[in-house]
């Protein structure tokens, strides 16, 4: 089990630290982009947190991916035009999956306030198959 922690926090580390450059470098940051940056710096700190056994500090980074998100909505909300990188005209299903991201997103805060490591992993691999998905879809 340590050692599927540690590959886990390995592969992540480097994809999310790639992701991370790749939209650091792009010119100009959209909403779309600000949140994931924030995602990303929230799953660094996740896998550092699995991996160190350190359920309470899980939630922090995740409230700049919420306040990201919430940017989101209220843009959409005030008819902004939000662009995807790739797919855009499949926008509604980018909504849609992100809904059901911030769902399981809200089960991994809660084992995380519950300190329930066995749910905080299995909610881990579902996010990370959304992000695997949702990249592969839209980025």
């Amino acid at each position: 089990m340590k050692r599927w922690c540690f590959i886990l926090g390995i592969v992540a580390a480097f994809t999310l630290q790639h992701t991370a450059k790749a939209v650091a470098q792009e010119p100009q940051l959209n909403l779309i982009k600000e949140e994931m940056i924030a995602m990303n710096d929230a799953f660094t700190n996740l896998i550092q947190a699995l991996i160190f056994n350190k359920p309470d500090v899980i939630e922090g980074p995740f409230l700049k991916v919420k306040e990201a998100r919430k940017k989101i909505e209220e843009a959409i909300k005030k008819g902004e035009k939000i662009i995807l990188p790739k797919n855009h005209s499949k926008f509604k299903e980018f909504m849609k999956l992100d809904e059901e991201y911030h769902a399981e997103l809200e089960k991994l805060l809660a084992a995380a306030k519950d300190k329930n490591m066995k749910i905080i992993k299995l909610q881990t691999h579902k996010l990370l198959n959304f992000c695997v998905y949702c990249h592969a879809r839209f980025r």
